[in-house]
């Protein structure tokens, strides 16, 4: 049993999660997972099943927002998750196959490398114009044009490519399976960076597609007897209403910060 206190902790830390993992078009795992493993005391597996189960909500809350301002790229993000969630499924079934140990080096290393980035990009020359400049792919060019407008008024257009997409896709899927996480801090610089895709664009679309990798993963790893339902009770609750703050901080903030 869990105290008040406790519970009442873990409301307001997973509201933080929320508002901060739909800000950024995340699904909050890379914080869902140390909070209810070193703070609720989950083993590390029962940690990340926990957590994967918790973003569903977050994301449906997050992506509900979304649809309603028109952002989100149906079209690139249903195709993207063809390899995203059958990666989901394979990375939540191999959290069985490896030792405790192993998964917290893994998950913890992850975690590190993310704090690492954010700290150098924090170091590096700022512009006030900021924009991304996207790789050059020549090979496998095959994908489409994107345009649509949102509910601002604002026109959107870009073009998708499909192979790199859907590699991509997998790869992301995979490691969200794995660690419990939505895979947000790796769909939305590959739809960013690499598809061309614009930031605001990409953090709603991202947001819809982690709800579609959190379900898959998530139902299994309460299958494999990963997911706590009294945690995801309370976390469930605080992660919904911050889903609900994020987005309409989201449009007001700089791609350059969203980006970080």
């Amino acid at each position: 049993m869990y105290s008040v206190l406790r519970m009442t902790l873990l409301f307001l830390m997973t509201l933080g999660a929320g508002i901060l993992a739909s800000l950024v078009g995340i699904g909050g795992g890379v914080i869902f997972v140390p909070i209810f493993n070193l703070f609720v005391g989950l083993p590390i597996e029962d940690a990340i099943g926990t957590s994967m189960f918790t973003i569903i909500f977050t994301a449906l809350s997050g992506s509900i927002y979304y649809a309603k301002e028109k952002r989100i790229d149906y079209k690139t993000g249903l195709l993207m998750e063809i390899t995203t969630i059958p990666g989901a499924i394979i990375g939540a079934t191999t959290t069985e196959l490896l030792p405790e140990t192993i998964l917290k080096i893994i998950f913890f290393s992850f975690l590190f490398f993310s704090g690492f980035k954010l700290i150098r990009k924090k170091d590096a020359k700022k512009s006030s114009n900021f924009t991304f400049k996207r790789p050059r792919l020549k090979f496998l060019n095959i994908g489409w044009e994107r345009k649509f407008i949102d509910t601002q008024g604002k026109e959107w257009s870009y073009f998708v490519n499909i192979p790199v997409m859907l590699i991509s896709g997998f790869l992301a899927g995979f490691i969200s399976g794995l660690l419990g996480i939505g895979g947000g801090t790796l769909k939305v610089p590959l739809l960013a960076i690499i598809l061309g895709v614009p930031v605001h664009i990409a953090t709603a679309t991202s947001t819809f597609m982690i709800l579609l990798t959190s379900t898959s993963g998530g139902i299994t790893h309460l299958y494999l007897g990963h997911v706590h339902l009294e945690i995801v009770l309370v976390a469930a609750l605080g992660a919904i209403l911050g889903a609900q703050m994020g987005p309409r901080l989201n449009i007001k903030v700089s791609p350059r910060y969203l980006r970080k």
